[in-house]
């Protein structure tokens, strides 16, 4: 076994074990020619299995590079309940990362695929693929549940998207230099007035429910535009450069579910399940 940094690797012999630290950067490793076989335990498991069986299902159906997923919503699910990271970079900036991407999964209905993986009962035949008739139709009719389900909080979020952004447009349009102060924005009153105007448009469209795609699209969009707005305002100097920052990671944040969000009602209107249409 090998640590990260000048640590040499530690070599077991039969019979032989070694406890890791938490949060500590390890790999295993084989230094001979033969095959090895050794059990590692983790304490306590938390989430560990389901992450090991996931890995080992989007591994099989081909939906990883190097076994990790290329979706990030599902490289979210994959990583957070499991309480692993990746090397490299900050745990806490990676709890939070994974956080938000299995949030906006979750509520965008990707978590089927892994509660199907987390069964240890589920049964493979030797594609790879559900055991039998049976076992796909009641997979198939948990997915079409999962999916109404997500389909349906896809609208309310939006709904909840379009309120908020009413609400910011009204303090920003009749409030924009102490908006724009409180948002790290520094005196752009006119920034803020604009962004403001842009939310009264966007919001009440959002909660009117028709068209909700194309409109979180342009939140998404609005979002993009405030992230860059975010990195000029750091660039160029203001008195709040922390709340500028955070706002910055916020917006980009946001930015990517808004996305999702986007995609998600994109695929509800096209089955003619948007209200009204």
């Amino acid at each position: 076994m090998a640590f990260e940094g000048d640590e040499p690797p530690i070599v077991l012999s039969p019979g032989e074990s070694v406890s890791v630290p938490p949060y500590t950067v390890h790999r295993f490793c084989n230094g001979t020619d033969e095959e090895t076989v050794f059990e590692a335990e983790v304490r306590p498991p938390g989430g560990f299995e389901v992450f090991m069986r996931a890995s080992f299902g989007l591994v099989r159906d081909g939906r990883t590079s190097r076994g990790v997923p290329h979706n990030p919503l599902e490289l979210g699910l994959l990583m957070q309940p499991a309480d692993v990271f990746l090397p490299g970079l900050p745990v806490p900036v990676q709890k939070a990362v994974f956080g938000v991407l299995a949030s906006a999964a979750r509520h965008l209905g990707y978590e089927t695929r892994f509660l199907r993986y987390a069964d240890p009962d589920a049964r493979e035949d030797g594609t790879g693929g559900a055991a039998d008739a049976a076992d796909r139709g009641t997979l198939e009719k948990a997915c079409g549940v999962a999916s109404r389900r997500a389909d349906e909080r896809a609208r309310g979020l939006a709904a909840v998207v379009g309120g908020v952004s009413l609400g910011i447009g009204l303090a920003l349009a009749f409030a924009p230099r102490s908006s724009a102060a409180s948002l790290g924005w520094g005196d752009r009153a006119r920034l803020a007035r604009t962004v403001g105007v842009a939310d009264l448009i966007i919001g009440p469209a959002l909660l009117l429910g028709r068209g909700r795609a194309q409109w979180m699209l342009a939140r998404a969009l609005l979002n993009a535009a405030l992230s860059g707005v975010y990195a000029w305002t750091l660039a160029t100097g203001t008195p709040r450069r922390g709340r500028a920052l955070a706002g910055l990671l916020g917006m980009s944040a946001l930015t990517f579910t808004d996305y999702l969000l986007a995609r998600r009602l994109l695929s509800v209107e096209r089955r003619g399940a948007e209200p009204g249409e």
